[in-house]
């Protein structure tokens, strides 16, 4: 599956590149590289020239290639509800982390969407029950209506 998803993640990565490569946009806006709104043989002579740049992208690449192992771990051998928790954690840790290390100022606003996305998966995953919403118990009890039908 990882594969699969790997595979069609570059085919649309490389389409996009592709076209917007040949989407010309004026240099005197921030997401303009020379003409384009894309160029990736700039980025790539860039990245090949900066010896930081290019440790910072294979330590992305390794970064993600480790998170992604983790994540088929944790769902192979505990499940996959353990596994979208621990990923809508991830964004709030990093936002913790990015709180103490790098000094960057508290929001209310991003603490709330953290609580709302938190909550939200947590209600629909059926972590937390909120009366009226929870849909196995709706179905548990249109199943227990048609069996008492079918007895009588």
């Amino acid at each position: 599956m990882v594969g699969f998803e790997g595979m069609w993640g570059i085919l649309l990565s490389c389409s996009v590149i592709a076209i917007a490569s040949y989407i010309p946009c004026s240099d005197d806006q921030d997401y303009c590289n020379e003409g384009h709104i894309e160029n990736i043989f700039n980025a790539l002579s860039d990245v090949a020239k900066n010896c930081r740049l290019l440790v910072l992208v294979l330590t992305g690449l390794v970064s993600s290639g480790t998170y992604n192992f983790s994540c088929m771990t944790v769902t192979k051998h505990l499940s996959a509800l353990t596994r979208t928790i621990l990923s809508l954690l991830s964004p709030a840790l990093l936002w913790v982390y990015d709180l103490t290390f790098s000094g960057t100022s508290f929001n209310w606003m991003q603490a709330s969407g953290f609580g709302i996305v938190i909550f939200g998966n947590l209600i629909y995953n059926e972590i937390l029950e909120v009366p009226g919403l929870n849909r196995k118990s709706k179905a548990k009890v249109d199943v227990q209506e048609a069996l008492v039908q079918d007895t009588m």
